[in-house]
């Protein structure tokens, strides 16, 4: 979907992205299970091509979803912004199971599975 998007850049504002995508994987229906937190220092639109922000968010925040640690009782993410030298920074931290670091060369090629925890995609 995001390959195929035409390239026109459009303003999205970065914490509305963050709560859609939220909502749409499930997170806000199962607050005792995980939590989201975030520290928006970014405010202001960017100009992007917004289904491409929007599938890396949807990346992140599913695997977030799906890979947390069952051992800990709160399973907590957190989404920050913020400027410098006028690009956006946006860090995604979770505190769910850990990438072995054997496979932290595997992480960014396609198709990859890093565990087997029953869990699709």
């Amino acid at each position: 979907r995001a390959h195929h998007a035409e390239n026109d850049q459009t303003p999205l504002t970065v914490a509305k992205a963050v709560n859609e995508v939220w909502s749409t994987i499930g997170g806000r229906d199962h607050p005792d299970q995980i939590t989201l937190r975030t520290d928006f220092n970014h405010t202001e639109p960017i100009y992007t091509v917004g289904v491409r922000l929007i599938a890396v968010l949807e990346n992140l925040l599913s695997n977030a979803w799906k890979y947390r640690d069952p051992s800990k009782e709160k399973s907590e993410v957190l989404v920050e912004t913020h400027s410098s030298d006028g690009n956006l920074i946006l860090a995604v931290r979770d505190n769910g199971i850990v990438i072995p670091e054997d496979c932290h060369a595997k992480v960014f090629k396609l198709f990859q599975r890093l565990s087997d925890s029953g869990n699709p995609g």
